[in-house]
């Protein structure tokens, strides 16, 4: 990790005298994230738009996820793509293929809008590269780079013991309650659930708002390089 953001800090320093610094988007003023969005305005792995805008609050789509953390991270190991929504012509192509093994696909445990095409997409083979990252599929990824990169031990805890450790936190309805399935258990996706939630609050990752953490929620391009400053600066 120190590479990273030695790396991401000679990008930021790479400013000479003659050099005039590109002025810093002009919607980020005010904005909750602004100085986390000028910090990394630089980097290389975030752009903004023609209009010299950032659109902080605007959703970032799974495509877009898998270009900002493959770039952010520096991730370099590759693996095979075998999803048919995809093709090698596509421009996240490269990124993905290094990024694929932490975005995950699963549905929610509740039917919400926004878990709806990850539901339709069980037992088939699609990534969804345009639609919206969803915080809960966000929190995963980046806790598993944090934790494959940093090689942190994370003391083994039970499902109900982790569920009573997120409810301390977070008001989120989601959480309110484990689903037991009589001969099965609880289903993995209501483990994941909860697991990354606590994960990624005990790392210092994604800490919620309010007491809220929004699982179901898009992730905002502002909330994506928060957290992921968060991991870098740590």
């Amino acid at each position: 990790m120190k590479k990273v953001y030695i790396s991401l800090l000679c990008c930021l320093m790479m400013i000479t005298t003659t050099v005039i610094a590109e002025a810093k988007f002009n919607d980020i003023s005010d904005h909750w994230a602004e100085n986390v969005i000028e910090k990394w305005q630089d980097s290389g792995y975030i752009n903004g738009y023609p209009d010299g805008s950032f659109k902080p609050n605007n959703p970032v789509t799974r495509a877009e996820l898998s270009k900002i953390l493959s770039s952010a991270f520096d991730l370099q190991e590759t693996t095979t793509l075998t999803y048919e929504d995809i093709t090698n012509g596509d421009w996240y192509y490269p990124y993905l293929e290094k990024t694929a093994t932490y975005i995950p696909m699963y549905a929610l445990p509740t039917l919400y809008e926004s878990n709806i095409p990850y539901s339709e997409n069980q037992g088939k083979n699609k990534f969804l590269p345009t639609d919206k990252a969803i915080r809960m599929h966000v929190a995963e990824a980046l806790v598993k780079i944090k934790l494959d990169t940093e090689k942190i031990d994370i003391e083994e805890l039970s499902i109900q013991e982790i569920n009573e450790q997120v409810k301390t936190v977070f008001n989120d309805d989601e959480y309110s309650n484990l689903i037991a399935i009589p001969g099965s258990g609880i289903p993995q996706n209501v483990q994941r659930m909860n697991k990354y939630t606590w994960l990624a609050y005990k790392l210092d990752i994604m800490i919620g708002s309010d007491g809220y953490f929004n699982p179901y929620g898009y992730m905002t391009r502002a909330e994506l390089i928060t957290a992921i400053d968060r991991i870098i600066t740590q």
